[in-house]
C-alpha cells in the first residue's frame, strides 16, 4: 500500500452513527462543515459523497467524540450540565447529548449556596446577641433582665404555693422601686369541662403609668405563675422580666402620651384564669386600647409575633417599622390553632381587643419541664423579647389609638428584607397570576419534542418523591422512640433532641429528589421536566390559599421563583446564556429557602418531630421548587449529590441516636409519688410501669423507696386518674386532715341548700372535690357562680362530679351546693394535692441524680391525701349565721379562721364515698 492509498473505512452502520447523532454533531456551533458537506451527509439517502474539496487554508476542528465498536450500541451521554431545547427538524427529537466539557465547580458551588440559604433563611439568625448591664440606660439589656430572673425562678412555684407568694411580693417590690403604685387584684376565676370544674383564687399583679394624652391605653401582660414541677424560668419568667426591664429603659426616657397598664397575671396555666379575671371584672379593662402579650413554649430561638387580632394591619405595619429585629409569619396562627394551647392574649382577642403576641418556640424540650431555670434559657432570646416589647410600647404609646381596626395583611419574614406585608385582598390575584403565568409555559413545553412526556415524568417525579419521603418520616416516628425512653413524656416535643432527625429527613429528601430528576434527565430536558413538577405545585399553591390565605404568601413567592428559573431554562446552555441561567436558578432557589426554612423549623418546633411525614413532604415541596438549580447537581457526574446526602442522611440519624442516651442536658423522665388513704389507712409510693430491663427511673424509683414495685393499680380514687402506675407499700404519716364546716342548711321546695366552708390544714395548693351521688349541684363557689359554658364556649349539661381549687395555702374555699334528696347525711370525698411532698415524706425521697428529672406528664413529685367526709346534715336557722358575702369575697386575705357558727365536721375514719375515675382533661 502506498503513503497515498486510502484504507476501507467501516460504515455509518458499522460504527453505530444514526442521523441523529450526525444531526447533533453538525448542528454544533463550533462546525465547520461547509454546506455542501452537510447536504451529502444529512442527504434523505446514504449517496456516496462528491469528490473532496482541496484542503482549506484553515486546520479543521475534529470532534473529540470517541466512536464504540461497531458491536456495542452507541452510546449518548444523557448527563449533561444543562440542556438546551434547539430547534429540530420535522420528525426529529430533541438532543440529549452533553453541550460542553462538565464544569468541576458548578455542582459544588450550587450545594454550598443552597446550605447557606437554608441557614440564612432560619430562624436562629434573627436571634440578636445578648446586651451586657452596661448598656446606656434608656437600652434594654439581657443582662439586667437576667438578675431578675434568677430570683424569679429560683424554685417552682404553682399559684397555692408558698413560692409563688414570694415571688408575687418580690415583684412587686420591684415596681414599686421603679416608682409604680402596684395593686393586686384577687378573684375567683373557673373554668368548666363537661362535669368538672376548676377554679382558682387568682391574684393578678397590675399597675398603671399615665401618659401626657392618653388616646387608649397600651397594655403588656406575661405570667408570673409556673407549672407544679417547673421553676418557669422561660414560660413566662422570661416575659415578665422583659416587663420589668422595658419598665426601668422606659423610665429613663421621655414619657409616653399613652397609659401604659402592667399586667402580670396569676394562674395562666390553669387555664388563662387570671387574665380571664382582670377581662371579666378589672375596671381598667375599658381603657385598653391595644395588648402585647409576652410568652414562651421553650427556651430558645428567635421571639415570634405569632398572633394579632383580626383588624390589625396597622399593628403589623408599626411592628415593622419600630422592631429592630421583627420576625413574623401570618401562618402562625393557623399552626397554633392545631396545638392544644392558648395564652394570656386569647381572652382579649375573645373581647375584641387588638394587639400583638410574642413567644419563643426553640428548645422546646424544655417547655414545662422542671429544668425550666434561668441556666437553660438562651439569652439571646430574652434579649429579642425585651427588644420588641421596648420597642412596641414607645411606638404604640406614642401614636393615637382611638381608632385601632385597620384591614387584615398577611406577611412573613425574609433575610435582609425584614417583614414583608401586603393586604390580604393580594393574595388571590396573585395566586390566579401564577397559575396563568405556569399555564402558559407548560404549553409552551408541550409544544416541542418530548414535551408532554417530560412534563408527565416531572410530575411523577414530584408525587413519587413526596410519597417516599412521607413514608419515611412515618417510619421515623415509629422506630425511633426504641431509642429515646423519654418519648412521650415531654409536653413541648418527642424527643430531647429532635434536630438531628430533621437534617436525616432533609438530607434524604434531596438523596430522593437528586436522583429522581437524574433518572428523568436521560430522557427529557429540564423545561419539561420542571414544567412537570409544576403541574403538583401550582395547584398545591391554589388549595392552600384557598385553605389557609394567611399562609399562602410562604408558598406564593417560592412558587413564582421557580417559574422564573423554569422560565430561564429555555435559555441557550453555552456561554453567556448558560451562565445567566444557572445565576437565575441559583438566585430563584435562594428565594425558595430565605421563605420557607423559617416556616418549616417553626412548623417543626411548634408541633415536633411527630409531624416527620408532612416536614418530610414539605422537604420535598421546596427541594422542586429548586428542581432547575439542583441540576447543577449533576455535575462533575450525575451520582456525587444523591450519594452525599444519602451519606449525610445517616450520619445524622446516627448522631440523634447516638444522643438518645440520657444525660444531664438530657434528663429521664422519673416518677415517684406518696399516695396516702385516710380512709382504709393504707399509704404506698407508686411509679410508672416498668419499660422492661435497664429501666433506670424504675431503679431510682425502687431504690427511693426501698421497695420492690410488684403491683399494678390504677390509683384512681386519687386526681388525677386515669394512669396505671405501680405501687408498693410506703410509710404511714399521720398527716392532718381537712376541716370542713357546714355553715348554712336549708330545705327550700323541697331542695336542700349547703353552704360548706373548706380549708386544707396541710397548706395544699391544688384541693379536689368529688361527688360521687346523682342529684349534688354546684351552685357557687366562693360566692361566684359556675360557668354554663366550655372555655371554648360550648354549652355544657349536667351536674359538676369533680370540683377543685387553687390558692394560697390556708384560704377558705366556700361551695354552694343543691341536693335533690333531703337525707340527713351527706358524702363526698376530698383529694388534697400537695406539691412539696419532701416536707411530708423527707426530702431524701425525692433527690434524683443529675441524668433524672420527674415526669410531669405521670404527676410526679406530688403527695397526694384521699379523705372520704360525711357530713351529718340538720337545718340550721338562716339567722343564726354570719352574712355569707362577709365570710367569703374575692379579696379574701390568706389564712382567715373558719366560721364559729355551723357544723364543724370531725372527719374519722368512714367509709369512702363513691368516686368516679377523673380524667385531668383541664390542663
Amino acid at each position: 500500500m502506498s503513503k497515498y492509498d486510502i484504507p476501507d473505512l467501516p460504515s455509518d452502520d458499522e460504527l453505530g452513527i444514526d442521523d441523529e447523532d450526525l444531526a447533533e454533531f453538525l448542528e454544533d456551533e463550533e462546525s465547520e462543515l461547509s454546506d455542501e458537506e452537510m447536504k451529502a451527509l444529512l442527504g434523505e439517502s446514504r449517496k456516496p459523497a462528491p469528490a473532496p474539496s482541496p484542503p482549506r487554508a484553515k486546520k479543521e476542528k475534529r470532534s473529540s467524540r470517541k466512536k464504540p465498536p461497531a458491536d456495542q450500541e452507541p452510546r449518548v451521554d444523557k448527563e449533561s450540565d444543562a440542556e438546551e431545547e434547539r430547534p429540530q427538524a420535522e420528525g426529529k427529537q430533541p438532543s440529549t447529548a452533553p453541550d460542553g466539557p462538565r464544569s468541576r465547580w458548578k455542582g459544588p458551588v450550587t450545594m454550598a449556596l443552597l446550605v447557606f440559604g437554608a441557614w440564612f433563611g432560619s430562624s436562629s439568625t434573627a436571634v440578636p446577641a445578648a446586651v451586657p448591664a452596661n448598656a446606656p440606660d434608656t437600652a434594654f439589656s439581657s443582662a439586667r433582665a437576667m438578675s431578675h430572673l434568677v430570683n424569679v425562678a429560683r424554685m417552682a412555684h404553682p399559684p397555692g404555693s408558698p413560692e409563688h407568694e414570694r415571688v408575687r411580693g418580690y415583684l412587686l417590690d420591684e415596681l414599686r422601686d421603679l416608682g409604680l403604685e402596684p395593686e393586686v387584684q384577687t378573684a375567683t376565676s373557673m373554668i368548666r369541662a363537661n362535669r368538672m370544674l376548676r377554679s382558682v383564687t387568682a391574684r393578678n399583679i397590675v399597675a398603671r403609668i399615665p401618659g401626657t394624652d392618653d388616646t387608649g391605653a397600651v397594655l403588656v401582660t406575661a405570667h408570673y405563675d409556673g407549672r407544679e414541677l417547673s421553676h418557669a424560668a422561660a414560660d413566662d419568667g422570661s416575659g415578665v422580666v422583659a416587663i420589668l426591664e422595658s419598665l426601668r429603659a422606659l423610665q429613663a426616657g421621655e414619657p409616653l402620651r399613652n397609659d401604659l397598664i402592667v399586667l402580670l397575671t396569676d394562674a395562666e396555666e390553669l387555664g388563662l384564669l387570671g387574665a380571664r379575671a382582670f377581662v371579666g371584672q378589672h375596671p381598667w379593662m375599658a381603657d385598653v386600647g391595644v395588648v402585647l402579650g409576652l410568652e414562651m413554649r421553650g427556651a430558645g430561638g428567635a421571639s415570634v409575633m405569632f398572633e394579632s387580632g383580626d383588624a390589625s394591619g396597622g399593628f403589623l405595619q408599626a411592628y415593622k417599622a419600630a422592631a429592630p429585629a421583627p420576625f413574623a409569619n401570618s401562618i402562625s396562627a393557623a399552626i397554633y390553632d392545631l396545638i392544644p394551647n392558648d395564652t394570656d392574649f386569647t381572652p382579649f382577642r375573645e373581647a375584641g381587643k387588638q394587639g400583638l403576641n410574642f413567644a419563643v418556640v426553640g428548645r422546646s424540650h424544655i417547655y414545662h419541664q422542671a429544668y425550666d431555670n434561668p441556666a437553660n434559657l438562651q439569652e439571646g432570646s430574652l434579649q429579642h423579647h425585651g427588644l420588641n416589647t421596648l420597642s412596641m410600647i414607645r411606638h404604640l404609646g406614642s401614636r393615637d389609638l382611638s381608632s385601632v381596626a385597620d384591614p387584615a395583611v398577611v406577611y412573613f419574614t425574609v433575610p435582609i428584607l425584614g417583614l414583608v406585608l401586603y393586604p390580604k385582598a393580594w393574595v388571590w390575584p396573585l395566586t390566579g397570576a401564577l397559575a396563568l403565568l405556569w399555564l402558559v409555559i407548560a404549553f409552551a413545553v408541550t409544544r416541542r419534542p418530548r414535551g408532554f412526556g417530560g412534563l408527565v415524568s416531572g410530575a411523577v417525579i414530584s408525587l413519587v418523591s413526596v410519597g417516599v419521603v412521607w413514608g419515611a418520616g412515618h417510619w421515623l416516628n415509629r422506630w425511633l422512640p426504641r431509642f429515646h425512653p423519654e418519648a412521650g413524656m415531654l409536653d413541648g416535643s418527642v424527643f430531647h433532641s429532635e434536630g438531628w432527625y430533621l437534617l436525616a429527613l432533609c438530607s434524604l429528601a434531596l438523596t430522593v429528589v437528586t436522583t429522581l430528576l437524574g433518572l428523568g434527565r436521560r430522557m427529557f430536558t429540564l423545561p419539561a421536566l420542571s414544567a412537570g413538577a409544576g403541574v403538583v405545585l401550582v395547584p398545591l399553591v391554589v388549595g392552600f390559599t384557598y385553605l389557609m390565605p394567611d399562609g399562602a404568601p410562604n408558598l406564593q413567592w417560592p412558587a413564582i421563583a421557580f417559574i422564573a428559573a423554569v422560565a430561564a431554562g429555555s435559555m441557550g446552555s453555552k456561554g453567556v446564556f448558560g451562565a445567566m441561567r444557572w445565576v437565575v436558578s441559583a438566585a430563584a432557589a435562594l428565594v425558595v429557602l430565605f421563605v420557607l426554612s423559617s416556616i418549616l423549623e417553626l412548623v417543626w418546633l411548634t408541633l415536633s418531630i411527630r409531624t416527620a411525614s408532612l416536614l418530610g413532604a414539605a422537604v420535598v415541596v421546596a427541594l422542586l421548587m429548586m428542581m432547575p438549580a439542583l441540576d447543577a447537581l449533576r455535575e462533575p457526574n450525575s451520582w456525587w449529590a444523591p450519594l452525599t446526602s444519602l451519606v449525610l442522611a445517616g450520619t445524622f440519624l446516627g448522631v440523634g441516636i447516638a444522643r438518645a442516651s440520657p444525660s444531664p442536658q438530657r434528663p429521664l423522665p422519673s416518677t415517684l409519688i406518696y399516695a396516702l388513704d385516710h380512709d382504709t389507712g393504707e399509704s404506698w409510693w407508686a411509679t410508672q410501669p416498668s419499660r422492661g430491663a435497664g429501666d433506670v427511673s424504675r431503679e431510682w424509683a425502687e431504690t427511693q423507696a426501698s421497695t420492690t414495685f410488684d403491683t399494678t393499680r390504677s390509683l384512681e380514687e386519687f386526681a388525677p386518674a386515669g394512669w396505671s402506675y405501680d405501687v408498693a407499700p410506703a410509710p404511714w404519716f399521720d398527716l392532718p386532715r381537712p376541716t370542713v364546716t357546714i355553715s348554712e342548711d336549708s330545705v327550700v321546695d323541697g331542695l336542700r341548700h349547703l353552704r360548706l366552708f373548706a380549708r386544707s390544714d396541710l397548706g395544699a395548693e391544688r384541693v379536689v372535690f368529688q361527688f360521687g351521688e346523682p342529684g349534688v349541684s354546684l351552685t357557687a363557689i366562693n360566692g361566684r357562680p359556675p360557668p354554663t359554658a366550655d372555655r371554648r364556649g360550648n354549652p355544657v349539661d349536667g351536674p359538676l362530679q369533680t370540683v377543685e381549687h387553687w390558692g394560697v395555702p390556708d384560704t377558705i374555699i366556700a361551695l354552694d351546693l343543691t341536693l335533690e334528696a333531703a337525707d340527713s347525711v351527706f358524702a363526698f370525698t376530698v383529694i388534697e394535692q400537695f406539691y412539696r411532698p419532701a416536707e411530708l415524706v423527707g426530702a431524701e425521697a425525692f433527690q434524683r441524680p443529675p441524668g433524672l428529672a420527674p415526669n410531669v406528664r405521670t404527676g410526679s413529685d406530688r403527695a397526694l391525701i384521699r379523705t372520704s367526709i360525711s357530713a351529718p346534715l340538720t337545718p340550721v336557722l338562716r339567722s343564726e349565721l354570719p352574712p355569707a358575702e362577709g365570710l367569703v369575697t374575692d379579696s379574701l386575705a390568706p389564712g382567715p379562721a373558719l366560721p364559729d357558727t355551723g357544723v364543724t365536721i370531725i372527719v374519722e375514719d368512714t367509709t369512702p364515698a363513691d368516686t368516679s375515675s377523673v380524667a385531668d382533661t383541664l390542663r
